[in-house]
């Protein structure tokens, strides 16, 4: 079963709508829950490229009187599921933020895990354990920084990687991402997003600001490049991070 039965199974009976966004193209985005009484939305956005960023503009920021915007970036189906459903229970309005990519990739299917599977917001998943790199990701990159983290252990035998799936970017999990850094003492950011003004800017700055003591080597990050995404799958494949990218950054920092 594919990420999107799966999903279909908790928003089939909501309606589909079109959605524009500032300075993109029409994009389809599913209200998935409404909660009249309270005005609470649950949104669905399905896009090929997981930029939080972009999405910001069309969202205005929430007063500190209003209530949180969730954003959720899942990599794999469970947490699609059960990250969806949350979402739909919570109080506060979410932005669930789908990889288009990911629903055709064979290796995110697994079972359901049943009509009350709950995953937390603000909750990570260390997918690979290691004890001398962490690397920091979410959507798209998760996989491909496992086969990375592989690579590197089969190249490096001895050095271990953890990998980190956010799997929620507000909140996201401070605590799990401390707890890896101070063990390994190298860290690295790797996502879809672009280097300038992306994600993992924010995440990068703050390792640099609470965690500078435990460090052993920069702050590494591994991003697509500040440009366009083109259509072409070459160009694609030249613009968004590679496996092959995760690799040659974390060689360059257990090196330091």
């Amino acid at each position: 079963m594919s990420i999107e039965d799966l999903l279909d199974q908790s928003a089939s009976s909501n309606p589909t709508l079109t959605l524009w966004l500032p300075g993109q193209p029409l994009t389809a985005a599913r209200l998935v829950s409404w909660d009249r009484a309270s005005g609470l939305l649950v949104w669905r956005i399905a896009r090929k490229l997981l930029a939080p960023n972009a999405l910001l503009p069309a969202f205005a920021a929430p007063s500190p009187e209003e209530r949180a915007l969730a954003f959720e970036l899942q990599g794999r189906t469970a947490d699609a599921v059960g990250l969806l459903r949350t979402a739909i229970r919570c109080d506060d309005p979410v932005l669930f933020l789908e990889h288009k990519r990911l629903y055709r990739e064979p290796y995110n299917r697994s079972p359901h895990p049943g009509p009350d599977f709950l995953i937390p917001f603000g909750k990570a998943h260390t997918v690979h354990h290691g004890n001398h790199l962490t690397i920091v990701t979410y959507g798209a990159l998760v996989h491909k920084s496992v086969h990375a983290a592989m690579e590197i252990e089969r190249r490096h035998p001895g050095k271990t990687v953890d990998v980190i799936d956010l799997r929620t970017l507000n909140p996201y999990d401070w605590a799990a991402i401390a707890e890896s850094v101070k063990r390994t003492s190298r860290v690295m950011i790797v996502h879809e997003d672009t280097l300038s003004w992306g994600y993992g800017s924010e995440i990068a700055a703050r390792i640099a600001s609470e965690l500078f003591s435990y460090l052993d080597a920069p702050v590494g990050r591994v991003a697509a490049l500040d440009t366009w995404v083109g259509y072409h799958p070459d160009l694609e494949n030249e613009i968004l991070p590679q496996a092959d990218d995760v690799v040659t950054e974390a060689e360059r920092l257990l090196a330091y």
